[in-house]
């Protein structure tokens, strides 16, 4: 469990840490992570993750914080799918196509996707722990994908508070406690 939730938390903080998040791309420094961390150039494709970020979280024993940034990468493919400028990635969008509910069969194959990934990283590191889907959990994966995750959908993230790529708007703290119960996890 304690791996799962440091993953996840390499996953989110691709988009919180200052050397990766993403932004406007007006230096070369910033276009070159928003093409490597978010998938945000015209060779990204759905579904398709960064083969430079696998060799990464594929080197050494565990490489924890690599494979989340992997993720999040193959993650980003589905939600910035058809934006490909490393400048202004989906700034004309705002923050729309990263809410699961903007587009729940996406979310969905997002969903499979990462399950797909953390399954071939198993297999990669021989752990023997390659994991058996249960049907059952895709209400889980639709009810999280069905819920809207801020107060105003287009303009900011789930955990806006205020910052300026958030049009300085704070997003009500419920809209991440619903996703969070959902999942069944404690929150970060």
């Amino acid at each position: 469990m304690q791996e799962a939730r440091l993953i996840a938390d390499a996953d989110q903080s691709t988009d919180e840490n200052a050397d990766t998040r993403p932004g406007l791309g007006g230096t070369e420094s910033r276009r070159e992570r928003n093409r490597k961390y978010h998938a945000l150039h015209p060779g990204a494709a759905e579904g398709v993750g960064s083969p430079e970020l696998w060799r990464q979280a594929s080197s050494g024993n565990t490489n924890y914080v690599g494979l989340g940034q992997y993720l999040h990468y193959l993650q980003d493919t589905f939600s910035h799918a058809g934006f490909q400028s490393d400048v202004i990635g989906h700034l004309a969008a705002l923050h729309y196509f990263d809410k699961t509910n903007s587009d729940k069969p996406r979310a969905l194959r997002m969903a499979g996707a990462t399950w797909n990934a953390l399954n071939d990283y198993a297999k990669a590191k021989k752990c023997g722990c390659h994991g058996s889907w249960d049907r059952a959990w895709w209400k889980q994966v639709i009810d999280f994908s069905r819920l809207e995750g801020a107060n105003f959908a287009a303009l900011e993230t789930i955990d806006s508070n205020g910052e300026i790529l958030n049009f300085g708007m704070t997003s009500n703290p419920q809209y991440l406690l619903r996703k969070i119960r959902i999942l069944g996890v404690a929150p970060r």
